[in-house]
């Protein structure tokens, strides 16, 4: 983010869960924040509320340069032998389903940019195929990540063919 606050005419806006400085995930710190960094809290783990703030986003500026999708939800889950359908589908409603209605809620306003505008899909180790391991036991997470994986990957195919 940083790297984008040094380039001149540029806002970025950050939607976190709790913007609060004391949180530990608080990462937007520095001396850009009060002029060129605007927050948005944000609990994207709803398609409306996503939607909701990205029309709030649009009539402010119009158009968006770049989208960092970066949200995700990780943790420890049960044997995959033992875990239900319903604990998987909470790790892919975000980390797979999320990102991508996080995508075409923006595109209207990455087509609108007048550079070349970005979105840029966040993954992990995680959700990679070959260099899977079940040390630590993350395969719901994995699972997801493997998803919006195939997800963007597809989606960047079918962009470059229209």
């Amino acid at each position: 983010m940083a790297i984008c606050l040094a380039n001149p005419n540029t806002t970025v806006i950050a939607a976190v869960r709790d913007p609060h400085p004391q949180n530990p995930s608080f990462a937007f710190q520095g001396p850009w924040m009060p002029s060129r960094c605007r927050q948005t809290r944000s609990r994207f783990h709803r398609i409306y509320q996503r939607r909701h703030c990205v029309l709030d986003i649009g009539a402010r500026h119009w158009s968006i340069d770049a989208v960092i999708a970066n949200a995700g939800v990780a943790g420890l889950t049960p044997k995959l032998a033992e875990a239900s359908a319903s604990h998987l589908q909470g790790f892919i409603d975000v980390n797979a389903y999320g990102q991508l209605e996080l995508y075409k809620a923006v595109v209207s306003l990455l087509r609108a940019s007048k550079s070349k505008a970005k979105f840029v899909y966040i993954s992990s180790a995680g959700g990679s195929l070959t260099t899977m391991s079940n040390i630590v036991p993350l395969a719901a997470y994995g699972a997801s990540k493997a998803l919006g994986n195939f997800l963007f990957k597809w989606l960047a195919l079918e962009t470059t063919m229209s």
